[in-house]
């Protein structure tokens, strides 16, 4: 029967406790492994720290856009009762003068 493996191979390395040689032979370092997880732990925070900032940004912005609408509503508003007013105001003088006027129409006679 043909073997599928190479015998060689499976002699060199079988899985059971030599894994401390398998580790040595790739480099493999716990301290660059952890160093690693930290550099991602820190890229993560910093993405975190961005889209904190982000939203932040857009939120300041909406509502600098929400105060700069209500702004002008509320100029538009005050605007319009300006004017309103002026135009009562001036209604009721000219009734007032009409009132007046006509008083003194009667004295004349």
């Amino acid at each position: 029967m043909e073997k599928w493996y190479d015998e060689e191979d499976m002699e060199d390395f079988d899985g059971f406790g030599d894994e401390e040689r398998f580790e040595d032979e790739e480099g493999f370092d716990e301290e660059m492994d952890s160093k690693c997880e930290s550099d991602s732990e820190d890229d993560d925070n910093m993405e975190m720290k961005e889209q904190k900032v982000s939203r932040k940004k857009l939120m300041s912005e909406l509502s600098q856009m929400i105060q700069f609408m209500h702004g002008n509503t509320m100029i538009q508003w005050l605007y319009e009762d300006h004017w309103e007013k002026l135009i009562k105001e001036e209604e009721e003088k000219e009734k007032m003068n009409k009132e007046i006027e006509g008083k003194y129409v009667f004295l004349y006679f």
